[in-house]
């Protein structure tokens, strides 16, 4: 993505067993407020959400 090339963020995921439940956390830095700010800009956070509802729905198929 434009602009966002030389300043990467750092993702974290982690799966955490709570005895037949999982919980999931997912946390990403940016460099500054104003890379916070692109992004956010980009509507990615919306993106995540869905990814995270389909994620829920496959789980909940089996």
């Amino acid at each position: 993505m434009p602009g966002f090339d030389d300043r990467p963020a750092v993702n974290t995921m982690i799966l955490e067993n709570l005895g037949g439940r999982t919980r999931l956390s997912a946390r990403s830095r940016l460099p500054s407020v104003e890379d916070l700010q692109g992004t956010l800009a980009t509507g990615m956070i919306g993106g995540a959400l869905q990814t995270y509802d389909r994620l829920a729905d496959e789980i909940a198929r089996g």
